[in-house]
């Protein structure tokens, strides 16, 4: 699906291979070949939801992605309230990219394909937000990128290529809080957004950011601009020469690795990718500062080692290589923010043993774990999955399954099902993706069915409500000039069943103010308020009793024309209590004047009261207008995709419907809004609508 035809043949035959040798990986995306050699055989059923190992708590949630036959869960990400992950397939052979709260699912593909992706290859986050990546294998630079920041859908592709250059692709891609950081398969270290990373006193962040991007050309250092340097150094006081000099020095790498156009990128982002042994460069983003690896740095001076550098927590590129201990060959590196996992080797053979593993905090004496790591029941970590939850840390190379604590691995055995992704987050979550298998089998089931796993921490859920804690529905703040005019009535037969959820328009170039009203006998300490899960005001308050308010005002501009928007809140009490408000939808559009008396009608025959739907369940949404000057057409619109158009001839009403098929349809919820227009040809939108699909 990202290879070439004979990139296609060539990788079929490798994944043949690793068959044969119970080499239990999977790095090949899901290219015809790949499907068809795993259709027609025979499956293995999915076994019981739910399951315990150990501390960790495993809640199988692969019905609630729609589609699972010969695909699979190809890559899972996480930022701000939502969990990202897509099947890997072209869209036009159903291909989805989806999220989660953990509660409801919504698919959203159309919004990723709108920005001109085909598929989506991997999924990366900053914490904020996301990059979808197609095309990633791809070493000449002809890779796509769509980000999401939680509000917009943009084409990133220039940015990226303006970031690590024209004519390269890249081995890695990672963030935190805006600032990202990429590893070119030339081996060079790539900076780009908003660091704020305080390394050198006077200079600007963008100066700084210049610096860190000219000091990271590692292994790509002969075609580094030194007069870069030159020029800064006129700005930098003469204690940080030492620093700059160090910097300067770094350049000097010896370019003997695998890099120069060679290295593939990888798809677990800790350990490197299949056919390769061993990472030259490497980066991880701690929560204040990061971590560089390189090989044969210093070029005279270290030859065949692997030396570590520091940037942040007050020091600029500083060696830390005598802290941590001595590598030849990197093998994986992770972080969970605060420490970072390293495992590397004496060798640089493909499938030698990993004899080193240290866990380093940034400043002290890195904890050796390498003889605790030879007990586990694989000895290969360049094809290791890592991921912390926040309480612990999750290890999987092929099926073996190993917790660590931050102190002692604890070996879990073996996993039932094949995973290709680990991906935590620092609530005691991880979420898995892969494939449907079964106990004893090293390789997937066939034909491939998808599978992901919902894994939580013991002791990590949140707390229960409080009964005394109340915050209440959310208040909008009407403005006239976004109101609509007219009346919007309901003139259908009785067996119309209306959704409990309130629906309003909001027009471009339009704002709206939003007000979250709270209060706890023990005392409030703030309320936030989300839009489509993501904060966009947080209040806080010193402990106070009585009830209070929190409001913020959103413009139409903001959103992409026919987007919905949920707005809820969740207040906070002293105790760290938490009680959840009812949402309220918004629907934008971009609404032109419009001039005619009218009554617009709207309901949805089928539907729950309280506007939840089954996946699978058929609704039927019905609309009709009485237009003074004649009625045109009325276009109805399913989650911001025209689905069905009614023309109209000499006369002034007209009903129109269509039926929706619960989780056919893109969403974990579903969102309807129609178009009415006029003989004259002017239009206003009415008869918003939202269906949670909920089991």
């Amino acid at each position: 699906m990202i290879e070439t035809f004979k990139e296609r043949a060539t990788l079929f035959i490798v994944l043949i291979l690793l068959v044969v040798l119970i080499i239990p990986t999977i790095v090949l995306a899901q290219s015809d070949l790949a499907k068809n050699y795993m259709m027609g055989m025979a499956g293995v059923k999915d076994l019981p939801k739910t399951a315990q190992t150990g501390a960790w708590h495993w809640q199988d949630v692969s019905e609630n992605v729609g589609m699972r036959d010969g695909r699979a869960i190809w890559a899972v990400a996480k930022a701000g309230g939502y969990w990202y992950f897509t099947d890997g397939i072209n869209f036009n052979e159903h291909g989805k990219v989806m999220r989660t709260d953990g509660q409801s699912y919504e698919d959203i593909t159309l919004y990723v394909q709108q920005q001109g992706l085909e598929r989506v290859d991997d999924i990366v986050s900053d914490g904020e937000g996301v990059m979808f990546l197609q095309d990633i294998v791809k070493r000449d630079g002809s890779y796509k990128v769509v980000s999401f920041d939680g509000i917009t859908y943009e084409d990133a592709t220039e940015l990226l290529k303006e970031a690590i250059g024209e004519g390269q692709g890249f081995v890695s891609l990672q963030g935190k809080d805006g600032f990202w950081i990429a590893v070119t398969n030339n081996g060079e270290i790539r900076a780009f957004g908003e660091t704020k990373f305080n390394f050198i006193e006077g200079l600007t962040q963008e100066q700084q950011v210049g610096l860190i991007l000219q000091a990271s050309i590692l292994a790509g250092a002969v075609q580094s601009e030194i007069a870069s340097f030159e020029e800064l150094r006129t700005q930098i006081d003469e204690e940080d020469m030492q620093a700059l000099e160090l910097a300067e020095l770094m350049l000097s790498v010896n370019l003997t690795t695998k890099y120069s156009d060679q290295m593939k990128y990888a798809m677990r982002h800790v350990s490197v990718a299949d056919g390769y042994n061993y990472l030259p460069v490497s980066v991880v983003l701690m929560d204040d500062a990061y971590l560089v690896a390189v090989k044969d740095a210093y070029k005279d001076k270290y030859a065949d080692e692997t030396r570590f550098f520091m940037f942040g927590r007050g020091m600029f590129f500083e060696d830390v290589t005598d802290k941590i201990g001595q590598i030849k060959y990197l093998h994986a590196m992770a972080t969970d923010g605060k420490s970072v996992i390293i495992a590397g080797s004496d060798s640089e053979l493909e499938n030698s043993d990993t004899n080193r593993v240290f866990l380093f905090d940034g400043q002290n004496q890195a904890m050796d774990l390498t003889t605790q790591a030879m007990e586990l029941p694989f000895a290969n970590w360049n094809r290791a999955s890592i991921a912390s939850n926040g309480s612990s840390w999750m290890v999987l190379s092929g099926k073996s399954l190993i917790r660590f604590d931050g102190k002692d691995f604890e070996d879990l055995g073996e996993t039932r099902d094949y995973f290709i992704n680990v991906t935590g987050a620092s609530n005691g979550m991880f979420y898995l993706g892969g494939l449907v298998s079964s106990k004893g089998m090293m390789e997937p089931a066939k034909p491939w069915k998808s599978k992901l796993v919902l894994v939580k921490e013991e002791g990590y859920a949140p707390l229960p409500p409080s009964s005394q804690l109340e915050v209440h529905e959310p208040v909008v703040v009407q403005d006239d000039q976004n109101m609509v005019t007219n009346t919007e009535v309901a003139n259908f037969s009785a067996n119309v069943k209306w959704p409990a959820l309130k629906t309003s328009i909001l027009k471009k170039g339009k704002t709206q103010t939003i007000e979250i009203t709270a209060g706890s006998p023990e005392g409030l300490k703030k309320i936030d308020i989300f839009a489509n899960n993501n904060i966009i005001k947080t209040c806080e308050f010193e402990s106070q009793n009585s009830e209070q308010s929190c409001s913020f005002q959103f413009s139409g501009d903001d959103y992409p024309d026919m987007s919905f928007i949920k707005i809820m809140g969740i207040a906070t009490n002293e105790n760290d209590q938490q009680a959840y408000s009812d949402g309220v939808y918004f629907v934008v559009v971009d609404a032109s004047t419009f001039s005619s008396n009218y009554v617009l009608g709207a309901g949805i025959l089928g539907s729950s009261a309280d506007g939840i739907v089954s996946p699978g369940a058929k609704v039927t949404y019905k609309v009709d207008a009485t237009i003074d000057n004649g009625l045109k057409a009325i276009e109805i619109f399913v989650n911001g995709q025209s689905n069905k158009v009614c023309d109209f001839t000499d006369t002034n009403t007209g009903v129109c419907e269509t039926e929706i098929t619960a989780g056919l349809v893109p969403g974990g919820s579903i969102s309807m809004i129609t178009k009415f227009m006029s003989i004259d040809d002017q239009s206003i939108y009415g008869g918003a609508r939202v269906l949670e699909v909920r089991q």
